[in-house]
């Protein structure tokens, strides 16, 4: 699924200046006065540097993708934005972290009262949802420390930055060797079936209108890095949402030279719904890829190394083991 760039929107509940100062009024009765400040570090953020915990034990996170990212770090948030409204849209795994957790509002409406109420020792979120100005009002409950990567989803740059502010340098590492040694393998395994031309696809801004992923993208960035080749027909661009739209009539045009469709599918593996007018358009059935049986739906919920390794395992067995054993 792609995610286009969300903005937020009305803050939700407002905090006073006197409740977060009661807060902290209240944290520093409970603190050992002959270790509060060599527990501390300097770690640096979007915004500037920040005094964070060594071992921070009550994180929130507050934007949407941070908490998939902390579970790849084994870090489990005591709140998170409530996920209702999207829960199908995650894998059961990842329902199952959140679920129970304490809620701060769903996306686009933060409620800053229930953040105080959570007592966090650490906030952490994304500086693509979270502002300069949400990140001082977060700062009065907390030390906050909001990551930004080089566009909107770059998941490696907002992990490492996450796993730096919670201490979780070690989980950190040992995602980062799974990931390059599966990226490695399937470079070499699979070498000719990248060497194909593939184009990787959703659904566009408007109705009638389908997109491309660039490696600018989530998505887009995981392929490139596998080595795949782009069909000669998708338009030359590095579009900074990782994406571009295009009327239907130009999918034969675009799609055309791709031997190798990637499509988006529900977590779960299914076809995903607003895909299927673009999927049952005659001119997408009617493209060499669509009728040698070489379209293949994949989950796009990539946020973190977990997530992208069971990516790239799908890759794997719903793409390219096909398209070796036809060889």
């Amino acid at each position: 699924m792609v995610r286009t760039p969300r903005y937020l929107g009305r803050l939700g509940v407002a905090l006073t200046l006197a409740a977060a100062l009661a807060l902290s009024a209240c944290g520093s009765e409970d603190d050992d006065p002959g270790t509060s400040g060599a527990d501390t570090r300097t770690v640096a953020s979007a915004y500037g540097d920040v005094e964070v915990p060594v071992k921070p034990e009550r994180v929130v996170a507050v934007s949407y993708d941070t908490p998939w990212q902390l579970q790849s770090l084994d870090v489990k948030p005591v709140a998170t934005q409530d996920y209702g409204k999207w829960v199908d849209t995650f894998s059961a795994d990842q329902q199952a972290f959140v679920k129970g957790v304490a809620t701060i509002g769903s996306f686009g409406e933060t409620n800053y009262d229930a953040i105080v109420k959570a007592a966090p020792d650490l906030i952490v979120g994304d500086a693509y949802e979270v502002d300069e100005k949400a990140y001082k009002r977060l700062s009065e409950i907390a030390p906050t420390v909001v990551v930004k990567g080089g566009f909107r989803g770059d998941w490696k740059a907002i992990v490492s930055g996450l796993a730096d502010a919670t201490g979780a340098g070690k989980a950190l590492g040992e995602r980062e060797k799974a990931y390059t040694a599966k990226v490695a393998e399937l470079k070499e395994k699979y070498a000719d079936q990248l060497a194909l031309t593939w184009a990787t696809v959703s659904i566009g801004d408007a109705e009638a209108e389908f997109s491309v992923l660039y490696p600018t993208g989530i998505i887009g960035a995981l392929l490139d890095e596998l080595g795949v080749t782009p069909a000669p027909g998708i338009p030359e661009a590095s579009p900074e949402p990782g994406y571009a739209s295009y009327s239907f009539e130009r999918l034969d045009e675009i799609l055309a030279t791709a031997d190798v469709i990637v499509t988006p599918a529900n977590a779960d593996g299914t076809p995903w719904e607003p895909f299927a007018a673009i999927k049952s358009n005659s001119l997408f059935t009617s493209l060499p890829a669509a009728k040698s049986g070489s379209v293949f739906d994949l989950p796009y919920g990539v946020t973190d190394y977990d997530t992208a390794l069971a990516f790239l395992d799908v890759v794997e067995t719903k793409v390219l083991e096909p398209l070796a054993a036809r060889s």
